[in-house]
């Protein structure tokens, strides 16, 4: 079958169009990077990233993130999230076992004073991502 003018320049428009295409593809992959602008983004970012520090302790408050380990003194503490009204918390011992975790759950309602390896707490607040404590002396 012979080819007209009309489709041969569709065809040799399509076929020219598949081929900078896959020469654009096959050049993003051998020179590949970022832009130094988005690069110097990206490090910017990531250093500020890097110098915070999301869970805290002071004298007297505790904050926990989800997933986040905090030691204090021969205890670790981590805050694994929200289970109905129960704030689950795993409390490590370092001087006993420190690869084994002991799950505690908090009540979110009560005003009762936590003992979580030998030190007093109060929860103040808890939300799905983070649970503020205060230490008791």
């Amino acid at each position: 079958m012979k080819l007209t003018r009309n489709q041969r320049w569709i065809s040799t428009l399509f076929l020219g169009g598949v081929i900078v295409v896959m020469g654009g593809l096959v050049y993003r992959i051998v020179a590949g990077g970022i832009d130094p602008y988005y690069e110097r983004w990206a490090a910017q970012n990531e250093t500020l990233r890097a110098s915070i520090t999301l869970s805290s302790v002071t004298d007297q408050r505790v904050v926990l993130m989800k997933d986040e380990p905090v030691t204090i003194h021969r205890t670790r503490l981590v805050y694994r999230g929200l289970m109905d009204e129960w704030a689950r918390v795993d409390l490590y011992l370092l001087d006993m076992d420190s690869e084994y975790a002991y799950p505690r759950r908090i009540s979110r309602d009560t005003d009762e004073i936590l003992n979580l390896g030998g030190h007093r707490y109060r929860l103040v607040s808890s939300h799905r991502r983070q649970i503020v404590l205060t230490r008791l002396k």
